[in-house]
């Protein structure tokens, strides 16, 4: 209805919807494009999981490990609303499956705490792209007490099985850091 009503639709605004024809048009048109925008359309791309757009923003120029503020990626995005094929696309061009956002969190978080379906085969996608099953966010939580944290066992295998220490935990000084941080080990 929007659209109908005559929105304007921007670089970003067309990532999100998908509109491969949209973006192609303001990409080749060079629009007043700048890196800023690139990265953000880069990013609301993967969260629709619109793979051909994601295409075409790289083709055009986007960073592929552009992250937001708080250091989020493309990859993070897709990662966290289960998008497997832009993940795999974005993976097989390059993105960092060990990029950290400023709080430690990463693109296996995120595929853990997903509320998709495809937990799994998104942990064993990211790990096969040498992802850490051993990460740690600033407040010590790792891939795999996400896992147990949300019941998905079958992540729980594939992350054991990556060498994911069942026995990690918070370090004492983040604890004094950090309120909230998680004290206990996956177990």
């Amino acid at each position: 209805m929007l659209l109908e009503a005559g929105a304007d639709v921007g670089l970003v605004e067309a990532a999100l919807l998908g509109h491969a024809e949209v973006t192609q048009t303001l990409l080749t048109a060079g629009a007043d494009l700048n890196r800023e925008e690139m990265g953000k359309a880069l990013r609301w791309a993967a969260v629709g999981g619109h793979a051909n757009v994601v295409t075409l923003l790289l083709d055009g120029g986007a960073e592929i490990d552009a992250a937001d503020e708080y250091g989020r990626t493309a990859l993070m995005e897709a990662a966290l609303h289960g998008r497997l094929t832009a993940m795999r696309l974005l993976l097989e061009r390059g993105a960092d499956p060990q990029a950290a956002t400023r709080r430690g969190g990463t693109a296996l978080m995120d595929s853990v705490r997903s509320n998709a379906r495809c937990n799994r085969e998104a942990a064993e996608l990211l790990l096969a792209y040498g992802a850490r099953a051993d990460a740690r966010s600033g407040s010590g939580w790792t891939p795999l007490k996400l896992a147990c944290l949300w019941g998905h066992a079958e992540v729980v295998e594939v992350l054991l099985r990556h060498g994911a220490d069942p026995n990690a935990f918070t370090d004492a000084e983040v604890m004094e850091r950090e309120e909230g941080c998680s004290t206990t080990n996956a177990l």
